[in-house]
């Protein structure tokens, strides 16, 4: 374990689950406790860039999270996994690099709940676009038939789930506007890997224990609104759906290119307000 820092305020703990260069999480840990038990709940941040190497766990726009969510009084145990070659063939995170790392990064939390008093039983997770697909697929995980590789017999229980702008229907590459991007992650198409798809594609391992809230931008370009609509097609009925007609892709998080304050301060006050609901603890 190593101390990195995101900008001078807010100081990590780096904590690595694998071998790999690209296993570890940065916990950060919030300087008050808001549970009377004197445990924090924890929210799991998963990044997005349609699994590419061209970003990382602190350059994605869900970095700017953090912040907020440590000073609101919850841990949040931000993951980095493998991640595809940006040009060319996929060499770095074959099929099911990108899943078991993550499934990795999220079940190695139980091994420090007790030194860092989480509570595991209230535990969220959050990611946008492709960390969106991650964290639904990582809420899901008790869905996975027993036949896949990447099933595992007791995964981390999560309660809460939020989605941005994410992926959720892996069969349906044409809503993306880097379609290729979903046939280097699975390595072919659903006709080619069936098993694959079934164990990986979020849309089809919805998991009605698991509150969750997607929200989508009815004029994203880069992730089609679409994608949030075939997701419900066959989602439980507590799955809740927000559609934001003025939201695209990019404009609910801040980041360098351009975003929408009104809706950074929306998506603050949604998230805040969907995991404070008082059915969050079981």
């Amino acid at each position: 374990m190593s101390v990195v820092h995101l900008d001078e305020k807010l100081t990590s703990i780096r904590i690595h689950y694998g071998i790999g260069s690209e296993h570890f999480v940065d916990l950060y840990l919030p300087k008050q406790q808001r549970q009377l038990n004197g445990l924090s709940p924890v929210i799991i941040l998963i990044h997005g860039g349609y699994w590419k190497d061209n970003h990382d766990l602190n350059s994605y726009a869900t970095s700017m999270l953090i912040p907020e969510l440590v000073a609101a009084g919850w841990s949040v145990w931000n993951i980095e996994y493998r991640r595809m070659d940006s040009v060319g063939a996929n060499i770095k995170a074959p099929w099911p690099s990108v899943f078991a790392d993550v499934a990795s990064a999220v079940d190695s939390l139980r091994l420090f709940a007790e030194a860092y008093a989480l509570d595991m039983h209230n535990i969220s997770v959050i990611g946008h676009s492709a960390g969106g697909c991650l964290a639904m697929w990582a809420a899901s995980r008790r869905q996975i038939p027993v036949t896949s590789p990447l099933f595992a017999s007791n995964p981390l229980l999560i309660h809460n789930a939020i989605s941005v702008g994410g992926v959720l229907s892996l069969t349906h590459p044409e809503d993306l506007s880097q379609p290729e991007q979903i046939l280097r992650l699975m390595g072919g198409s659903a006709s080619d890997w069936p098993e694959r798809y079934h164990s990986c594609d979020p849309a089809q391992l919805c998991d009605p224990s698991v509150r969750t809230l997607i929200i989508h931008g009815e004029k994203d370009e880069t992730v089609h609104v679409n994608q949030a609509r075939r997701y419900f097609e066959n989602a439980p009925k507590n799955y809740e759906l927000e559609l934001w007609p003025d939201a695209d892709h990019f404009s609910i998080l801040p980041h360098e290119g351009k975003w929408n304050h009104h809706h950074w301060m929306f998506l603050k006050q949604k998230i805040n307000t969907f995991l404070n609901h008082k059915s969050d603890v079981n």
